[in-house]
């Protein structure tokens, strides 16, 4: 199991690539794909349950201020 100070770094790669605009989960992977997938997992599972992501009408991922404002909670 990667360490939490991983799992934190990561978190802070992909919140990154969100404040960048609506990103497709692919697209995370895709970009991330140089890391062990096992802690991409855990990182957004982290993110996630901080309910830091929202989406938008066609799913992309989205920091969760501005997503949208029904259901936005992903």
């Amino acid at each position: 199991m990667p360490p939490p100070s991983e799992i934190d770094r990561l978190a802070q790669r992909i919140l990154a690539l969100a404040r960048r605009g609506p990103i497709f989960y692919y697209d995370i992977l895709r970009e991330l794909r140089d890391e062990d997938y096992r802690a991409i997992m855990l990182a957004f599972g982290q993110i996630r349950q901080q309910q830091l992501f929202g989406r938008d009408d066609k799913g992309c991922y989205v920091l969760a201020e501005t997503g949208r404002e029904e259901g936005a909670k992903a």
